[in-house]
């Protein structure tokens, strides 16, 4: 489980400017599998060679890629050119973004 801790910058310290939020917020490590490729949920496409694709959540994918998440949120862009790779290399590595868990490739 990831273990996300919200604190308040520049605030005063002082009781009429605090805000109540609690200390700590956790989320699961497993999204779901099942969501992977899931064309309600993939917002953001992973071109293979041959033509084809692999559909993966931007939000989830930009959680554990800074290189994601700059692309998805300064470039607005919504397909990873990852035509170098082989599909099982790819899905490892999205399967793995989900999951928590890396396999063999």
């Amino acid at each position: 489980l990831y273990t996300i801790k919200f604190e308040i910058l520049g605030c005063a310290r002082s009781p009429s400017t605090m805000v109540d939020v609690p200390p700590n917020i956790t989320v699961p490590m497993n999204f779901g599998l099942e969501y992977l490729d899931s064309p309600s949920h993939g917002n953001l496409t992973f071109l293979l060679s041959d033509d084809e694709k692999l559909a993966a959540n931007s939000a989830i994918m930009s959680l554990n890629s800074p290189v994601i998440k700059k692309m998805t949120i300064e470039y607005d862009r919504t397909t990873v050119d990852v035509q170098d790779f082989s599909k099982e290399t790819v899905k490892c590595v999205l399967e793995a973004s989900y999951s928590g868990t890396l396999n063999k490739i």
